[in-house]
């Protein structure tokens, strides 16, 4: 594929992704710095109703146009199929056999986490699937919850049992989740060290107070600080604020 086409088909893949999105209730910013020209991180929002917002997060093995469709066919699948599940549990075990009955034969993978969202009750319910944990600031405590993954890596068997997380989890004015990919942590600096899941905590506690556009600025300028601007996979983040 010549160059011209892959900045085109980067140019329709990210097209897609979400920017922003914000009610009365809550306000989300999508920031992305993709590696190569294109490549396989993905993100949607999805509003089922007045009331229900589900939020996914994908990382397709790889780089390329191969782990962009992949990608793709994974929210267009969301797309189609989130309003007929009950809890993210649900979509990540239908969205693995999916991936497992019709694109086994690629070889390829992915990780995948998704929230749903209930705003009449501001609660939220997560599911995730060898993705790195969400990051739950919890404004009345001033912590950070690690909110973790219950699942392996989508695509490689058909049974995907997934073990959601109990109860729901309230969400309270102030609050703040981030959800990314794994570049964010893995990326490192001239002396090889990680930038680390502690690092990012600490950032989140820090920074809480900002808005989501803002918080995910002035992470990804801690980032290319930390890495002087030499990554080595995609980033991607979705971060949320309770107004």
């Amino acid at each position: 594929m010549q160059d011209k086409d892959i900045e085109l088909a980067a140019a329709v893949h990210y097209s897609f992704l979400p920017a922003r999105y914000h009610n009365d209730q809550i306000e989300i910013d999508v920031k992305i710095r993709p590696y190569d020209v294109i490549g396989g991180d993905y993100c949607g929002i999805f509003p089922l109703d007045d009331n229900r917002v589900v939020l996914t997060m994908c990382d397709a093995v790889g780089h390329g146009v191969a782990s962009a469709l992949f990608a793709s066919r994974i929210n267009t699948f969301v797309l189609s199929n989130a309003h007929k599940v009950i809890n993210p549990s649900c979509l990540v075990e239908s969205l693995n056999q999916f991936l497992y009955r019709h694109l086994s034969v690629t070889g390829m993978y992915a990780t995948f986490y998704t929230v749903f969202i209930d705003l009449s009750g501001m609660t939220f319910r997560f599911a995730g699937a060898a993705h790195p944990p969400a990051l739950h600031y919890v404004g009345g405590r001033n912590e950070v919850d690690s909110l973790e993954s219950q699942a392996s890596l989508l695509g490689f068997d058909a049974s995907l049992p997934v073990k959601g997380a109990a109860g729901a989890h309230r969400l309270r004015s102030g609050d703040k989740m981030l959800i990314y990919t794994d570049g964010l942590i893995e990326a490192r600096d001239q002396r090889g060290r990680q930038f680390g899941l502690p690092a990012l905590r600490e950032f989140v506690l820090q920074h809480h107070a900002l808005d989501s556009e803002a918080f995910n600025i002035r992470l990804m300028d801690e980032l290319e600080s930390f890495s002087q601007n030499h990554f080595r996979d995609d980033v991607l983040l979705m971060t949320l604020t309770v107004k």
